[in-house]
């Protein structure tokens, strides 16, 4: 009985886990479509320059309206706390996700400058410019320096994807890095008079997406959480010289 509720917690734990990532996963896949189709075929707001730009966008029937607020906010606040309750599987990884996601809590907190991203280059230096920029290079951090620490834990069969998932999660990092980067020259030089930061910044939303994608896949691969919960016991022989410490995976000499 008591192995049986064992288990059961186990799988419990393994499955809040997966539903973490792929909350992550659909909410940032889903992010720019749901403040800019319900904006325009509800209230008739047009697509606007900035996924930011939506904390103030008013129809034009009521310019003292921002229905898609709501939507921005909320949607910030889910990823936020998703990231900041995902355990990572180092204490880098973990601290880095709550540096993310506390970040993404600033964001939707504090408003950008309501003259609009033509407002300067001090105005992108606000709280929400600043806090968007830090949450993406905490992800490219995780992504880059964290994200491989599971793949020793392939299973043979699966060993040549280690390469290809070790790329993948690189290119996902640099991607985060160079995407609000790229955000916030273009916002900079162009301010108001291009749409294009706006598909820049879905884009690294979109390549946030599938890094949790990415990521869960190797984990269904790895069973590393799995292992993680039933301890030391259920090492692979041939991972048998890397412990699993304290519930957590850690390489032999960590």
């Amino acid at each position: 009985m008591f192995q049986r509720r064992r288990e059961t917690l186990h799988d419990h734990i393994f499955a809040t886990y997966n539903q973490l990532r792929f909350g992550m996963f659909f909410l940032a896949a889903l992010f720019p479509f749901v403040l800019w189709l319900p904006g325009l075929w509800i209230w008739g707001i047009e697509l606007q320059p900035s996924l930011s730009a939506y904390y103030f966008a008013s129809p034009a029937d009521d310019p003292y309206a921002f229905p898609t607020r709501t939507f921005l906010v909320g949607l910030l606040f889910a990823i936020g706390s998703f990231l900041f309750l995902y355990k990572g599987f180092t204490k880098g990884e973990n601290r880095a996700l709550n540096v993310a996601g506390v970040s993404a809590l600033l964001v939707a907190i504090f408003p950008p400058d309501r003259e609009g991203s033509a407002a300067g280059f001090m105005a992108q230096l606000s709280v929400h410019g600043t806090a968007a920029i830090v949450l993406f290079l905490s992800l490219a951090f995780v992504a880059i320096h964290c994200a491989d620490r599971t793949l020793q834990y392939l299973p043979s069969r699966h060993r040549h994807l280690k390469r290809s998932f070790r790329v993948f999660y690189r290119v996902v990092g640099m991607l985060m890095i160079v995407s609000p980067l790229a955000a916030f020259g273009f916002t900079w030089a162009l301010g108001d008079r291009a749409r294009i930061v706006f598909w820049i910044e879905s884009f690294g939303i979109w390549v946030f997406s599938a890094y949790w994608l990415g990521k869960s896949y190797e984990m269904s691969l790895t069973h590393a959480e799995e292992r993680a919960l039933k301890g030391p016991s259920a090492r692979p022989k041939e991972n048998i010289d890397q412990p699993i410490v304290g519930g957590t995976l850690e390489p032999a000499g960590a």
